[in-house]
């Protein structure tokens, strides 16, 4: 696991550089709705990426902390799966 947090930060680090944050801006504030073929928001796939890649929680326990943080806001969004979670590291070839 400690080899592929790595990757993922270093690959992150040169993604970054190519696609400057501010050209994502306008996917963060998208909701499920106007986000096709979704069922999560990217903020929400962000804060669960974030908890594995950057403070390395493992994908069961990013799930846990993202369902119990859910409930703070105001969506009828569900937390995603620890499986979901995985499958979207994979989507990004991580």
């Amino acid at each position: 696991m400690y080899y592929l947090t790595l990757e993922v930060t270093q690959v992150t680090k040169g993604i970054l550089i190519a696609v400057p944050p501010k050209q994502w801006g306008i996917f963060r504030t998208m909701t499920v709705q106007e986000l096709p073929y979704h069922s999560h928001s990217l903020g929400l796939i962000e804060l669960f990426l974030k908890l594995v890649l950057r403070a390395k929680t493992g994908f069961r326990g990013a799930a846990v902390a993202v369902q119990s943080v859910s409930a703070l806001f105001p969506t009828d969004e569900g937390a995603p799966s620890a499986n979901g979670g995985q499958m979207w590291l994979l989507r990004l070839e991580l």
